[in-house]
């Protein structure tokens, strides 16, 4: 409800749109439609209901029903039904077994442990639990982002030949450099009130716990209170862009003395013009710390692939999936060999290592040269790897391959 902008979104729309691309008719069901939705989608809007009861979360149950009541109605001659796996809903499995279609379904993370760590538990945990059961028995392709999640569906007695693996991609056509001249993106860096000539460091995403955000607000804050000089001679800019349940504790961080003129916070700004702030950027930021309980990290973060699909120099945790996208870039707190950066795609972190974050910073200021290497290396494996069409490709490859095995009837 009323999300605008994010991974999710992004993910959203590349499936759809990527399917799309493949020559699929996309019937395309929501609460609300998303403009970074192709338009060749068939958007229905999904109604809810007009009252709400309690606890809040009981809601999603009448919710789901209302859906899955819709969809049926519509009576058409579906191939198969593609779900993403939200709280407490079984649509998907609604819709598959009533029509006899296959169910796909898309895994990014179970919400009752999402919820109890980065949220708060709920209070109806045994019967979300059991909706995430449901849809996991009945699914016919499970479709993830990490090995660590591929892992998780197998400890909880999924089947591996159901399971389907690929990292989080990107439109690389949208997120281009290209699409703005040398010019336009200076002028880009004025309108968002920096100096031309500024060397921008920037951070895009949802501000949850698991970003590391308020580890890049601290590293600032450090490094100015620490050098100011240095900052002020290099002309060095934080941006902060997007909004969420960490943004309170970096405006404290970024409220202390003499902060003010080297950041800037956005708040939330809209899916489709992410793309110019991160061209007005010249160093991206992606400092993802571990989970606090201890569990391995889990995420496949769409905003590392908008960055590498930019050409920009990024700096990045040393963290699963993350750390797997990298392998062989130089670690900054082991030295940065030439012959090592000049075949990096990004410069790794120590996760949550304020330090690493100041030392990472510094050197790709010093060093523009630097920047635009790697920056040319992570869009080149890109458009390798990291598009939304060879994602929905090889999940359509597989999709396909268990109907001709007779695995999907």
């Amino acid at each position: 409800f009323g999300v605008k902008a994010g991974g999710s979104v992004g993910h959203v729309a590349g499936v759809i749109n990527g399917l799309i691309k493949r020559g699929e008719k996309v019937d395309y069901r929501a609460v609300e439609d998303s403009v970074a939705i192709h338009r060749q989608a068939q958007f229905t809007p999904l109604s809810i209901p007009g009252q709400f009861g309690y606890p809040v979360e009981a809601n999603n149950f009448i919710i789901g029903e209302n859906m899955a009541s819709e969809v049926l109605k519509s009576k058409k001659d579906w191939r198969f039904v593609y779900h993403r796996m939200s709280l407490e809903n079984v649509t998907g499995v609604q819709v598959s077994r009533s029509l006899k279609i296959p169910l796909v379904l898309e895994y990014n993370g179970s919400e009752v442990w999402i919820s109890r760590n980065w949220g708060k538990p709920l209070k109806l945990e045994k019967v979300a639990l059991d909706a995430e059961e449901a849809c996991l028995k009945h699914a016919h392709l499970i479709v993830t982002v990490s090995e660590a999640l591929a892992d998780e569906l197998k400890s909880r007695g999924v089947e591996p030949e159901r399971i389907f693996c690929y990292p989080n991609c990107v439109d690389a056509d949208l997120f281009d450099s290209k699409r703005f001249s040398t010019e336009e993106q200076r002028q880009l860096k004025v309108s968002f009130g920096f100096d031309a000539d500024d060397v921008v460091v920037t951070f895009v995403g949802t501000f949850g716990p698991w970003h590391g955000v308020t580890k890049l607000a601290e590293a600032a804050a450090l490094l100015v209170q620490s050098d100011e000089s240095w900052v002020r001679e290099k002309r060095v800019k934080f941006l902060f862009v997007g909004d969420g349940a960490e943004m309170s504790k970096v405006k404290e961080i970024l409220g202390s003395s003499g902060m003010q003129p080297f950041f800037k916070l956005t708040g939330l700004v809209p899916q489709l013009e992410a793309p110019k702030y991160l061209a007005a950027s010249d160093i991206l930021a992606s400092p993802h710390v571990e989970n606090e309980d201890g569990s391995t990290f889990f995420g496949s973060p769409t905003k590392l692939f908008e960055y590498m699909s930019m050409g920009k120099a990024i700096l990045a945790s040393d963290l699963a999936q993350i750390g797997d996208i990298f392998k062989g870039a130089p670690h900054i707190s082991e030295g940065l060999a030439e012959d090592k950066v000049s075949q990096a795609k990004a410069l790794l972190l120590r996760p949550g290592n304020c330090e690493d974050i100041i030392s990472g910073i510094r050197y790709l200021v010093e060093n523009p040269e630097i920047r635009q290497v790697l920056g040319n290396n992570a869009r080149a494996e890109t458009l390798k790897k990291y598009t939304w069409e060879i994602h929905v490709d090889k999940i359509m490859e597989r999709f396909n391959n268990r109907i001709l095995n007779g695995c999907i009837n």
